[in-house]
């Protein structure tokens, strides 16, 4: 596996992380559905879901939905009337032929700052692997506070700072340090599986949480997350977590 540092100005049109989505709409939607998406299903989906239960929404922005899974999840499992975005056409496409017959779930091709246009207010939003490939985390970040009713909560999971780096073993490059945001292009890569590349920016944790600060939330929760069973069978398993959960209120 590699990994290319990039310049930041060569990624600052949104439209080039989105032309990275729609290559690997497709192929990303069949192997969540065959349950080889791991990170997702085992890791990432029951952080946010088991949050959502806790707060029990009315009204959910799903930001970064991707093919649907998750908001397919939410709009059932805790009937919460589910908006559901992302910036990939063809994800969105896929989302509204697949999950069309779930009611209160309606799926839009837009960024989270377009979204925060309506002016439509939710209970809660969630970003599920969604802020470490958002280009402006500031201005994402206070259109999502926008949008969140008075108390509302914002949940979401990003990549570990402190490890993906050691973890896909970039960290001793020398373009690499940890204080610094960083664009990284790579191969998209589920279990074996390696698709074409997607770019993500590095970004340390503390940046996370000034930023989250800045626009005006709370952090009330912050979790490593693990998987929740062993996937010994496919090798599936890890010493330090790759993955952070975190809930916030506004």
């Amino acid at each position: 596996m590699y990994f290319k540092a990039i310049k930041t100005e060569s990624v600052l049109d949104e439209r080039i992380i989105e032309c990275e989505w729609d290559r690997i709409a497709e192929t990303r939607d069949h192997m969540i559905l065959d349950g080889k998406d791991i990170s997702l299903l085992d890791v990432t989906e029951p952080f946010v879901l088991k949050q959502l239960c806790r707060f029990q929404p009315e009204h959910v922005l799903d930001c970064g939905c991707g093919t649907g899974h998750l908001s397919s999840l939410i709009a059932q499992k805790i009937n919460s009337k589910v908006d559901a975005i992302d910036i990939s056409g063809r994800s969105i496409s896929i989302a509204r032929q697949r999950y069309n017959h779930i009611n209160h779930l309606d799926f839009q091709k837009c960024s989270i700052i377009e979204h925060a246009k309506t002016n439509k207010l939710y209970d809660s939003c969630i970003a599920n692997m969604v802020l470490m490939d958002t280009i402006n985390l500031d201005a994402n970040l206070r259109a999502i506070y926008r949008i969140l009713k008075k108390d509302g909560t914002f949940i979401f999971t990003i990549t570990h700072p402190c490890f993906w780096p050691l973890y896909w073993n970039y960290f001793k490059e020398p373009w690499f340090e940890y204080d610094k945001e960083r664009y990284i292009r790579a191969p998209f890569r589920v279990s074996s599986k390696t698709m074409s590349e997607t770019t993500h920016i590095h970004r340390p944790l503390n940046m996370y949480l000034s930023s989250l600060n800045n626009a005006g939330f709370k952090t009330i929760r912050l979790e490593e997350l693990f998987p929740l069973s062993s996937h010994l069978d496919i090798d599936y398993c890890y010493e330090y977590p790759r993955f952070i959960g975190v809930v916030c209120r506004k």
